[in-house]
């Protein structure tokens, strides 16, 4: 009785031997391979057992039918099961593998961090280093007042525009003196055409005003140091035009966010290059443009461009336009 029943059971996983092949398939968890591989062996020692037992051919046939299925069935559990640990190794190494990245991000974003800390902690020291080179400066004009460039005795005046704190469009708060008319026209020209050069040195070099700022902060200073009023309107001019040499850089340079050390000599090359665009500038004014033009790099302590010109040597509208731009 046993034996038919073990028969029976046989027969009916052979006929569902596709599905039960599909389940084996199925089965991810290497625990449950191992349960349905230890089930199968101990029914194919079950079905050896009874192979033993059987005594007609017709069942040894069917019993040797149903053994071939079950060991067919204890391969597939087997390979599941390998499957199954290969791939749990393969998670493993994932795993190690994303752990190892995250920890070099880390490190790398660490490196960054400290080269930008330090960059950083450079750069201020250097800003300060020029802060106080721009107070030194600073103190040095003003214990000199009197080193101003003597253009004649003139009052400072550009009229109806002057009376409205604008000049060519320019804000500044100006004083309302009193010029001859032939005078304040001169000026009031000059006044134009340099703003028209300062808006084309902006476009180029990307800053908007510029030039604007620049000689208007440039007028003030000079007026508070006692220069006179026509002087100080003329540096007010030369501030808008100082950098007319960057017109003749290629201005693709002034896009890039790093310099070639030829390319870094071409930018410090604008100072000499700026009296080409002077033709407009009348002879009587072109000495204080070209001061303003070729000196405004250089600092107190020598240690400016082009030529290392220091202290007194330096030209008061340089030293002016200079301090304004640190």
């Amino acid at each position: 009785t046993r034996l038919v029943r073990t028969l029976n059971t046989l027969e009916s996983q052979s006929t569902n031997l596709e599905t039960n092949v599909s389940t084996v398939l199925d089965l991810r968890d290497a625990v449950e391979y191992k349960i349905q591989l230890e089930r199968t062996k101990a029914e194919l020692h079950a079905l050896e057992k009874a192979l033993e037992d059987a005594r007609e051919s017709a069942e040894k046939e069917k019993l040797y039918r149903d053994k071939e299925f079950l060991e067919t069935q204890k391969e597939l559990y087997e390979k599941a099961l390998n499957l199954s640990n290969e791939r749990d190794g393969i998670n493993k190494t994932f795993v190690l593998f994303i752990i190892i990245a995250v920890v070099v991000l880390f490190f790398v974003l660490f490196v960054v961090m400290m080269i930008i800390v330090r960059i950083s902690t450079k750069n201020a020291k250097k800003q300060q280093e020029q802060f106080e080179a721009t107070l030194q400066m600073v103190s040095q004009i003003a214990r000199n007042p009197s080193e101003r460039l003597s253009l004649g005795s003139f009052v400072d005046s550009f009229g109806d525009a002057a009376s409205n704190g604008r000049i060519g469009g320019t804000q500044a708060s100006l004083p309302r003196p009193e010029l001859t008319e032939e005078e304040r026209l001169d000026l009031q020209d000059l006044a134009l055409k340099c703003e028209a050069v300062g808006e084309d040195i902006d476009r180029v070099t990307g800053r908007k005003n510029n030039s604007k700022n620049v000689a208007e902060l440039v007028y003030k200073i000079s007026h508070q140091l006692s220069c006179s009023t026509y002087d100080s309107m003329l540096y007010f001019c030369a501030a808008m035009v100082y950098d007319a040499g960057f017109l003749k850089i290629d201005p693709e340079i002034f896009t890039k966010e790093s310099l070639s050390t030829e390319e870094k000599y071409e930018i410090r090359s604008h100072v000499k290059q700026a009296t080409e665009r002077f033709d407009f500038i009348p002879e009587k004014y072109l000495p204080v443009f070209l001061d303003a033009a070729l000196m405004h790099h250089e600092n107190m302590d020598g240690s400016g461009y082009p030529t290392g010109a220091r202290g007194e040597k330096i030209p008061l509208v340089a030293r002016i336009i200079r301090v304004v731009e640190s």
